[in-house]
């Protein structure tokens, strides 16, 4: 790594440490000083005390969740990106997030049921949403599974899966499943408000098992993919030339997929579908360092958890006495970045 990437390294992950302290002194309601934030964390949990208790059981779970869903979304942009030999393509490009919404949806349409099934041992701050939040990624990680599953058999031909027809199979597959959440919404008798709410991406209910998850597969997905770093820097010269450098196209491609799909399925699972953030990311740390995904990989992670950070404080304080999803604000500001890279190119 030369020195100028090991600064912005350096630097970009000061400044990531920075806004996590200030996103849980925000908070939606009580404004807490950065140093007080830092005591508190430092200290320990401490129940009996309110300004630790609101950090540890809310503001520090939120902002960890908040941090890891945007590093999930960054890297799997820069991976597609490298993949795909194209600057605009984002995570949810294969279908997967429709697949992963689908099964994160089944279990919140269900919540009712559980609910009646443990009857008074249902808590809500507890056991019954601690079921149904930790079975909404994991369905999410299924499904999503299985949804690029069909893409890529739909898009094999003669053993063949060619990059084009791929994504065509991603973009009927996910209009067809996202026609099928529609009809589960209007058919589940659930209000209709806590799953658009939900789908529009945001971090309202924070428990410490879906972060557990998420974070385990990260952990996974990310190792493999910065060992196959050198390898999609091959690709994105061609895939004739990178079977000349001897790199299997169609095995790394697999592998690639599968742990895009694998993260992105447990974050729609947990945090709805939360656009843009993994395509702007991407293009941050690229003009930075370059296209070499050994740094290009981890300063997407920064950036995108600097930016769902950014976005998560927003959405917080967006509205007078109530919060709105943050995919709304990732829309907005990632809707004009697109613009702009559209017209550049």
């Amino acid at each position: 790594m030369q020195k100028s990437a090991r600064k912005i390294m350096v630097g970009a992950f000061c400044v990531l440490i920075l806004a996590f302290v200030l996103h849980v002194g925000i908070g939606s309601y009580a404004w807490y000083k950065p140093w007080d934030v830092v005591s508190q964390i430092f200290r320990g949990v401490h129940p009996d005390e309110t300004v630790n208790r609101i950090i540890w059981s809310q503001r520090l779970p939120r902002a960890i969740e908040a941090g890891l869903v945007g590093a999930i979304l960054g890297v799997s942009g820069a991976a597609l990106q490298n993949l795909f030999r194209n600057q605009l393509a984002e995570p949810y490009i294969v279908g997967s997030s429709s697949g992963a919404a689908i099964g994160a949806a089944s279990i919140l349409l269900l919540s009712p049921s559980i609910k009646l099934l443990l009857g008074n041992r249902f808590n809500e701050n507890q056991i019954g949403m601690g079921i149904v939040t930790l079975g909404m990624p994991f369905a999410g990680f299924i499904t999503g599974l299985l949804t690029l599953s069909v893409v890529m058999s739909l898009a094999r031909r003669r053993g063949v899966i060619e990059t084009p027809t791929l994504l065509i199979a991603g973009v009927v597959v996910a209009t067809m499943l996202s026609s099928l959440l529609s009809f589960m919404i209007l058919a589940g008798g659930l209000d209709q408000r806590v799953v658009l709410r939900w789908l529009l991406g945001g971090f309202e209910t924070v428990f410490w098992p879906p972060i557990w998850m998420m974070a385990i597969v990260f952990a996974i997905s990310y190792v493999v993919l910065y060992r196959s770093s050198h390898r999609l820097n091959a690709m994105s010269l061609g895939e004739d030339a990178a079977q000349a450098l001897g790199v299997n196209p169609i095995v790394l491609r697999r592998n690639i997929l599968i742990c895009v799909t694998a993260m992105t399925s447990v974050t729609v699972g947990v945090a709805g579908i939360i656009g843009f953030v993994g395509l702007i990311a991407p293009h941050v740390a690229r003009r930075l360092v370059g296209s070499d995904l050994r740094v290009m990989l981890p300063l997407s992670a920064f950036f995108g958890s600097l930016l769902m950070l950014f976005a998560d404080a927003i959405a917080q304080r967006g509205m007078q006495g109530a919060g709105f999803p943050v995919g709304i604000v990732t829309s907005i500001i990632g809707a004009p970045v697109l613009l702009v890279l559209l017209k550049k190119r």
